[in-house]
């Protein structure tokens, strides 16, 4: 099972950004999400109103992308052969890899499983062009209590990953029950 997260575009888009992708694997090539984009940024757009994920070149960009579920319970699912699918026969542009602290996951034991796959994900989304989120997963309990433990492994990989320009952050996810805003 995996949870997905996609983006629709108009159907014509979708068959050029298809098509585009088809044309090659080289993340150097144009033809590739990253080839064409290079590092993505957010910033202010004149014609959006909210901050906007854009290119190198200040062109909005939108990630059409899928979530792994829990990498502790189906690690299969990250490698080269499963993302160059998602590229070329979905049209998507990144996959984000949910790695949960919690619920048996990088916290609970399975950290060295976790590591080999963020690895394996990088690394084969970087040949296929595409961008790759690194999604810390927490779930329904306060962030803060693992912020510790957040904070080592972002720096880890922020390091590791730092002339990657694939490569994208999600520092929290779903935390429920958490207060945001105090006013």
């Amino acid at each position: 099972l995996i949870i997905m997260t996609v983006t629709f575009l108009p159907a014509t888009s979708f068959a050029k950004e298809r098509h585009k992708a088809n044309v090659s694997a080289s993340n150097k090539s144009s033809t590739t999400p990253v080839g064409a984009h290079g590092a993505l940024s957010v910033q202010k757009v004149d014609a959006y109103q909210a901050p906007t994920i854009v290119d190198e070149h200040g062109k909005a960009v939108q990630l059409r992308t899928i979530s792994t579920h829990g990498v502790q319970w189906f690690p299969q699912y990250i490698n080269k052969n499963a993302f160059q699918s998602l590229r070329d026969e979905w049209g998507l542009n990144a996959v984000r890899i949910a790695v949960y602290p919690r619920e048996g996951g990088y916290l609970q034991g399975n950290q060295a499983l976790m590591d080999q796959k963020i690895q394996e994900g990088v690394e084969a989304a970087k040949e296929l062009g595409m961008y790759i989120i690194i999604d810390w997963h927490v779930l329904a309990y306060n962030p803060n209590e693992d912020m510790d433990a957040a904070k080592t492994f972002f720096k880890k990989y922020a390091t590791k990953y730092k002339d990657y320009d694939n490569v994208i952050f999600e520092i929290c996810n779903e935390p429920t029950g958490t207060p945001w805003y105090n006013g």
